[in-house]
């Protein structure tokens, strides 16, 4: 009887590719850099950004982004 091996295919969580990574780089980023750039633009905030020095840092305020929108929370 010959031997059947089964090869896992992994895919991108957004746009569903073919990811050719390591079970562990996947497990670590389940996102492939093809498709990046339309993440970023899903992931942008919306409305008005605004930064406030504190110190030596800068801490974002007042910016609201399309997931939070999406589910309905205030805005801070």
């Amino acid at each position: 009887m010959p031997e059947m091996m089964l090869a896992r295919v992994r895919r991108c969580r957004f746009c569903r590719s073919e990811m050719s990574c390591s079970p562990l780089a996947y497990e670590q980023n389940p996102f492939c850099s093809n498709c990046l750039p339309e993440r970023i633009a899903a992931a942008a905030p919306v409305g008005e950004v605004r930064w406030e020095r504190e110190g030596d840092y800068f801490i974002l305020r007042a910016a609201e982004t399309r997931q939070s929108d999406a589910l309905g929370r205030p805005s801070d």
